[in-house]
């Protein structure tokens, strides 16, 4: 449920960032408060996915850590839009065109663990769950790579 939180969470701040531009209301403040607070978000599924991992003794207990990270991959890749959209508002951001490639590298991070997870799922069938369910994961972090090139390529200049 945390991590679902830190998604909801993560969405929140995009969803803001977007209505308060629309309003012309967007601050300065919010132009680093809103990435920061999704960043956090991501980090802190990640971090909790460790310790759930490293911190259990028995594996099959340690197996939520696996989708923890992924959920903190796709606050990641949300955190791709929340950072152009604050740092392109009335500004020109010369490394706008590398944003879209936070999304490939979560989702190839997600579907990489996946598929290390499906050779243990062979061994251990506790990990059945979590592979497919990272392989979903990289599957959002993917089509979130689709809307990021969207807007990169309407805010670009050239």
């Amino acid at each position: 449920m945390v991590g679902v939180a830190c998604i909801c969470t993560s969405l929140i701040a995009l969803v803001a960032t977007i209505a308060r531009q629309i309003r012309n209301i967007f601050s300065p403040t919010e132009r680093e408060l809103w990435p920061i607070m999704v960043l956090i978000m991501g980090s802190l599924c990640i971090i909790w996915g460790i310790i759930l991992i490293l911190a259990t003794a028995n594996p099959a207990m340690g197996v939520t850590g696996y989708i923890m990270i992924g959920l903190g991959l796709v606050c990641y890749s949300i955190s791709s839009k929340v950072i152009l959209l604050s740092k392109i508002w009335r500004h020109e951001f010369k490394l706008s065109n590398r944003i879209p490639l936070i999304p490939i590298f979560t989702a190839l991070t997600c579907l990489f663990l996946s598929a290390f997870l499906f050779e243990l799922e062979s061994v251990h069938g506790y990990y059945f769950v979590p592979a497919r369910v990272l392989a979903g994961l990289g599957g959002i972090c993917f089509t979130l790579f689709s809307i990021v090139s969207i807007l990169e390529s309407g805010t670009s200049s050239k």
